[in-house]
């Protein structure tokens, strides 16, 4: 989690997306991810494999390719 977590330094996927403040993200992501719900995920034992882990990683991605306008930060 640390090493994926590097990946984002400014934290743009550190806690869930805020609903008041992005309203509109509900209802262009349908299943949203941030680092914060896999590390609870990770503690609880949620994952049974590493690549249960990395499907939420790579829709962590896909959220955000999906959601932000490709010459933003989230973005790349």
């Amino acid at each position: 989690m640390d090493e994926l977590q590097a990946l984002d330094p400014l934290g743009y996927f550190a806690q869930p997306v805020d609903d008041e403040a992005i309203p509109e993200y509900r209802t262009v992501i349908p299943d949203p991810m941030d680092f914060s719900t896999m590390r609870v995920r990770l503690r609880r034992g949620e994952y049974s494999s590493p690549l249960q882990l990395a499907d939420d990683f790579v829709l962590l991605c896909r959220n955000a390719l999906v959601f932000n306008p490709s010459a933003t930060n989230p973005y790349r």
